[in-house]
């Protein structure tokens, strides 16, 4: 009885990892296609920045966010990555905006 309740148990708990396993393998072309999607969003929303149109930027960004939240929904565990990818640019920003000021700072506007 006592071999029996145990296998149903691993069974039960096994299921899920399995399924989530495969569905993750099934997906995997798409969380790649996803993700290479979002790195060519990220230079047009650096683009549009650069060139001062916010409403660009603003369709941009939220195209970026329906992308991020499909590839979560199909390849979670691609998140965590992202999340790293994502502080690490807003961390490149500030630096680049901070030397940016710097050199105007320093160079008396003419540069």
């Amino acid at each position: 009885m006592r071999k029996l309740t145990l296998a149903i148990l691993i069974a039960l708990f096994l299921t899920p990892c399995i399924s989530s396993a495969r569905e993750t393998k099934h997906h995997f072309g798409q969380c790649r296609q996803l993700t290479k999607q979002l790195d060519h969003y990220t230079g047009v929303a650096d683009m549009a920045r650069q060139r001062n149109n916010a409403s660009w930027e603003r369709a941009t960004v939220a195209q970026m966010n329906r992308l991020t939240n499909r590839r979560l929904r199909l390849c979670p565990e691609w998140g965590l990555d992202t999340r790293a990818k994502q502080v690490m640019a807003q961390a490149r920003e500030i630096v680049k905006a901070a030397a940016q000021a710097a050199i105007k700072y320093f160079t008396m506007g003419l540069y």
